[in-house]
């Protein structure tokens, strides 16, 4: 499961999807903050929309709960927007819902919980693995 990870995120950030087929299932779904994106189309599309969006991203993975058919990535991403330049740095959770060993179904968050429990694991389930919630947390406004 780590590996499919590994290569769910390498074609987010790199720009470039030759592959997304061994990747995600062909009735993929995934939402994004203002759309929706479906199948192999959609992962095309959302790869193509998120490299217009950002100029660069970064992510820094600090754990994956693998809980069978859900993985959760907890981390951080960094990003700057491409047109704004107004730079992203957020704890982020990526629930990811595994089918016949390719990805179905995607959601990212930007606090640690919410992703947990979106793939039905424990709010705890930080405690469990050594993190603590607040690194997890989104920065309240100023």
């Amino acid at each position: 499961m780590v590996r499919l990870v590994a290569r769910v995120l390498n074609l987010m950030l790199v720009r470039y999807a030759p592959d997304y087929q061994s990747v995600f299932a062909p009735e993929f779904v995934t939402v994004g903050l203002s759309s929706s994106y479906r199948g192999h189309a959609g992962v095309r599309e959302w790869t193509a929309d998120l490299s217009e969006a950002w100029e660069q991203m970064e992510l820094t993975l600090h754990e994956i709960v693998d809980a069978g058919d859900r993985l959760v990535n907890l981390g951080r991403f960094r990003s700057r927007g491409s047109g704004s330049g107004v730079e992203l740095d957020s704890p982020t959770g990526q629930a990811l819902w595994v089918e016949g060993g390719l990805v179905a179904r995607e959601r990212v968050f930007f606090d640690w919980d919410e992703a947990l429990a979106a793939a039905g694991l424990p709010r705890d389930a930080l405690a469990h693995l050594g993190l603590s919630p607040e690194a997890g947390a989104a920065a309240a406004p100023d």
